[in-house]
């Protein structure tokens, strides 16, 4: 039997390493499908949202849980992959247009600029540099959207709507405050970055839950993107919403509008806890620098603590999008990102 370890308090037991195993078998199959579909070699293969980037910023805390030292050996080859297409000159975020062009180098650039940091670099890495530079190469300068990224539009939650544009936003705030604080005072990012924040700041009110829990995440390292009044009113809101045995439902993360086609009205609309939206909840909220202690939210972690499926390894989690369940791989792109998160929440802090 594997051994069950412990993580914040002694009533959150869960098995860290049935989770990482669950995660690296998860990145394999996302990487031979999309390669094999987009007729790419792997290492060109996409970066998703929902499999590569939840599990790549998870990676240092779960190693840290573990008593590694580096994350696993496959998240340190996906990190490469990506350190490889930020370096290459025919990289795809200069061959694709529209959305593409935009969403890639932040995911690209989060990612580096997380493994910087969880490899304690007291200076960027040239490619985190350059990653963060075609990053801020995207960013919209004029107009109502000045300060965001165009996004993924696929008619497809969480990530993928017109609406994500502010998570996608929020995620290019995370990268920059992932960096050491020098990077964020550089005189010639000043403009770029204030127009950032301003766009997070006076959009957030009218975000659906789910994209304000990614800038209170990033809030934690760069505190203007978020008022103190929009962040107690959102916590507020959670506390109401949470359910009697700790988790949230996807509705507490909504409201979410209905799609054109595969749009699930049950899920969006109903009130069971789901893997994904407590997951994803408690990673931000710890994330955002809340204590393990409030009340709250060690409910929220118990509950994952005593969701994990002990066979998989993983998180059940529902799709607004319809459920694929005989699909090897988009049958379970929800418990990628669900398990991903659930680990991060769990795993020890950085000392």
């Amino acid at each position: 039997a594997l051994p069950i370890y412990q993580a914040l308090a002694d009533d959150l037991s869960w098995n860290p390493q049935a989770a990482g195993r669950y995660l690296e078998s998860r990145q394999q199959a996302w990487m031979e499908f999309t390669a094999k579909r987009s007729h790419q070699p792997q290492n060109m293969a996409c970066t998703s949202c929902h499999t590569v980037l939840p599990d790549l910023l998870a990676g240092p805390a779960l190693a840290r849980t573990l008593g590694d030292s580096v994350p696993s050996p496959f998240s340190v080859v996906m990190t490469d992959r990506v350190r490889d297409k930020v370096m290459r000159p025919d990289a795809p975020q200069n061959r694709r247009i529209g959305y593409l062009r935009s969403a890639e180098p932040i995911i690209y650039a989060l990612v580096l600029a997380s493994d910087d940091r969880g490899q304690h670099r007291v200076q960027l890495s040239r490619e985190t540099e350059e990653g963060l530079r075609r990053m801020w190469a995207e960013q919209i300068r004029t107009g109502d959207n000045r300060g965001s990224w165009t996004w993924a539009d696929a008619a497809l939650d969480p990530w993928e709507t017109p609406e994500a544009v502010y998570y996608g936003t929020a995620l290019a705030a995370l990268a920059v405050g992932f960096a050491p604080p020098e990077y964020a005072k550089r005189p010639e990012l000043q403009e770029q970055i204030e127009a950032m924040s301003e766009y997070l700041r006076s959009r957030f009110h009218e975000q659906i839950v789910h994209h304000r829990l990614a800038a209170l995440w990033a809030s934690s390292k760069l505190p203007n993107i978020v008022s103190a009044a929009d962040r107690e009113s959102t916590l507020a809101q959670l506390w109401r919403t949470q359910n009697e045995d700790g988790g949230w439902s996807w509705s507490a993360l909504g409201p979410w509008k209905p799609r054109p086609e595969a749009y699930v009205a049950a899920v969006a609309t109903g009130k069971d806890s789901d893997g994904y939206a407590t997951a994803f909840a408690a990673c931000s909220l710890r994330e955002s620098g809340l204590a393990t202690s409030a009340p709250q939210l060690h409910r929220a972690l118990t509950w994952l603590a005593s969701h994990q499926d002990a066979k998989t390894g993983g998180w059940e989690a529902r799709s607004l999008n319809g459920e694929n369940p005989n699909d090897p791989v988009l049958g379970h792109l929800m418990e990628d990102a669900a398990t991903a998160y659930a680990a991060l929440a769990l795993s020890k802090a950085d000392s």
